[in-house]
């Protein structure tokens, strides 16, 4: 087809337009728009009735992933928010636990104290 094409440019005793070339070599038929070797196939009314369809249908699954993902965001957030809350609750015992710590160990030192004076009055 390209090779017809380029031997009728080629033809200097044949005056064709570019459109007239391309009308002998591709013939004529309706619903096609030549141009530039190019071809542009409009879309028939039939197939362009699927294409709201298609992108209703579309649409359609991208608001139930929408929905999907919004609901496990508010999951997520819950379930951050409950292990924020047990943090907060195990952070207060450790600090209860280091005060007591803190206790215990001058409590131990008095007594360790009290038993070294004890110690030294028998003797």
């Amino acid at each position: 087809m390209q090779n017809q094409m380029l031997e009728l440019l080629d033809d200097e005793d044949v005056q064709l337009t570019e459109k007239e070339i391309l009308e002998q070599v591709l013939g004529t038929r309706s619903g096609y728009a030549r141009g530039m070797r190019k071809f542009v196939i409009p879309t028939t009314s039939s197939s362009r009735s699927h294409y709201p369809k298609e992108i209703n249908n579309e649409l359609e699954t991208c608001r139930q992933e929408l929905s999907a993902t919004k609901q496990e965001l508010v999951e997520a957030k819950e379930e951050m928010t409950q292990a924020k809350e047990q943090m907060e609750i195990t952070n207060e015992h450790v600090i209860q636990l280091e005060a007591n710590q803190r206790e215990t160990q001058r409590q131990l030192a008095e007594t360790q104290r009290l038993i070294a004076c004890l110690m030294a009055d028998r003797l």
